[in-house]
């Protein structure tokens, strides 16, 4: 049973993202799936830090971040130390607008391994989230693609640096001019500072480049007018 649902919150990670075209009751039905297994499987092994490290690093890649945090936070209190769950909780915490406590973790984990290249980029993020950019530099020069990332566009935006966030994920687009999710990042970073022009007219360009995407862009679309409406 345990390894059918690491196999299942596997297969529905896969179907969740935007950028794939199934329909949203499916998404939905992969997700309440999903959710109600995470839940059984605690239940069968309530001391095992397996079950929800894999529950909570699903709830966090499918943006419910509030759950997440709670299973994360058991998961490291069964395994203390572990880098990989440390830095896990902390992009949590970061999304949850908990910044203090994703600084503090990260620092945590990034001395824990310093060589760790994952831990030097959630490192170059902790310095961000202090307001050190500049050490942040000055310690990773010769890996400027840290500074190209997602996890510092969302570093940013809770900072509401937004025109640091448009610029990374503009650079991130033309690396990768196939990936929808950069071009919607992009336009909720135009329309989160108020570019509301920019952010249709990017919406607009979304359609004719995903048309298979044309009705959940439309909705997007319609959201914007409705909100600048009030």
């Amino acid at each position: 049973n345990q390894e059918i649902r690491e196999q299942l919150m596997s297969c529905a990670s896969g179907v969740l993202p935007d950028n794939i075209g199934l329909p949203v009751e499916t998404k939905k039905d992969f997700y309440e799936l999903a959710v109600q297994e995470i839940d059984k499987q605690i239940k069968a092994t309530p001391l095992d830090a397996r079950a929800y490290t894999l529950g909570g690093t699903f709830l966090n890649s499918a943006r419910q971040w509030q759950n997440a945090e709670p299973l994360l936070v058991k998961a490291l209190d069964l395994s203390p130390g572990k880098q990989s769950l440390m830095l896990e909780l902390a992009s949590v915490y970061v999304n949850n607008g908990k910044l203090k406590e994703a600084q503090k973790l990260i620092e945590d984990a990034y001395k824990s391994a310093p060589e760790n290249k994952t831990a030097q980029m959630a490192f170059a993020s902790a310095l961000l989230l202090a307001g050190q950019e500049a050490k942040a530099r000055e310690m990773f020069p010769n890996n400027p693609e840290y500074f190209d990332d997602t996890r510092l566009a969302a570093i940013y935006a809770q900072l509401q640096d937004y025109p640091k966030v448009i610029t990374i994920y503009k650079r991130l687009i033309e690396k990768n001019p196939d990936n929808i999710q950069y071009y919607g990042s992009l336009a909720a970073a135009y329309f989160e500072s108020g570019q509301i022009a920019q952010t249709l007219a990017l919406l607009e360009q979304m359609k004719v480049k995903f048309p298979a995407s044309k009705a959940q862009i439309d909705g997007v679309i319609a959201e914007v007018h409705e909100r600048t409406k009030k």
